[in-house]
């Protein structure tokens, strides 16, 4: 988190002319001690902190509902913003009037460091309307309620990402500004806890997937790579260890204890993806196609 408000605070852009909003989502670590020090030694650090985990969607409708500026700019805590980003958020409003957002590019860096238990991710050509790099007019934002707080729990597909960008898209225009850069460097993810956390979190993905096929059918194939709803589940239930294991093959050699933990994950979580396959259709499937529909 350090690194990216760094990011923030030497932005090449007028530091009267925007206000730095920090959620902290109800942490039980020092979070909330070092956000304070910020504020003391930044006035436009304004940090907020949940009284109860609302989830990545909650989290950030609460920082734009706190948002005094005309422009919602957001950005991950393990991301770093390049120095010209917030200029290039206000070239894009400045050159479209009309515009209700700008996408920018996110990029891996430190891609020496990766080995199979380590997040990043990638946006180079747009259309992903990734949370990590994206900014909207805030009245839009709010006029849509923002992001889908119905979206929970996923590391990999919690889709909230996509179901803000495809709503606002159809209301107008999302710009991609390939000069709008944000870095995302390897974070290392915990095996025990991906573990500990598994049974939960893969059946909220599928909730999530099934969530974002529903309402949006067309966008569904424009952005997945399986396509369709059935090759998804193909994928989770049939696939999905051996493809993950091959994608991640480069790194038998040269991380083999990362990779056997990658592996023992992977399968854990297919296994998980399977019986929670039976429990959502046996409990959830009509409930969510209630939440549609009404």
């Amino acid at each position: 988190m350090r690194t990216a408000i760094d990011s923030i605070l030497v932005q090449n852009f007028d530091r009267a002319a925007y206000e730095i909003i920090i959620v902290d989502d109800s942490s039980s670590d020092e979070t909330a001690d070092f956000l304070n020090q910020q504020k003391e030694k930044y006035s436009h650090i304004k940090p907020y902190r949940n009284q109860h985990n609302l989830g990545a969607a909650g989290t950030r409708n609460q920082g734009a509902r706190l948002a005094g500026g005309t422009i919602l700019a957001f950005i991950d805590d393990d991301c770093i913003a390049d120095s010209n980003w917030l200029n290039e958020i206000n070239w894009g409003f400045s050159s479209y009037p009309r515009l209700m957002g700008v996408e920018g590019k996110t990029v891996k860096t430190n891609t020496e460091l990766e080995n199979p238990m380590t997040h990043a991710v990638e946006n180079l050509h747009g259309k992903l309307f990734l949370s990590c790099n994206i900014a909207y007019a805030k009245d839009i934002f709010l006029k849509l309620n923002g992001f889908d707080v119905h979206y929970r729990g996923g590391l990999s597909i919690s889709n909230e990402d996509f179901d803000l960008g495809f709503r606002i898209r159809e209301k107008g225009r999302i710009l991609f500004n390939q000069r709008m850069i944000v870095y995302h460097p390897p974070r290392n993810l915990s095996f025990l806890l991906k573990i500990k956390y598994t049974p939960k979190r893969t059946l909220y993905e599928i909730r999530n997937e099934f969530l974002f096929y529903n309402k949006f059918p067309q966008a569904y194939q424009e952005v997945k790579f399986h396509k369709k709803i059935s090759g998804t589940l193909i994928y989770l239930t049939i696939k999905y260890l051996v493809v993950n294991l091959r994608k991640k093959r480069v790194y038998l050699l040269k991380t083999p204890i990362k990779y056997i933990q990658f592996g023992i994950l992977k399968l854990i979580e297919q296994i998980f993806y399977i019986i929670n396959l039976v429990v959502f259709f046996l409990f959830d499937f009509k409930k969510q196609k209630g939440l549609i529909d009404g």
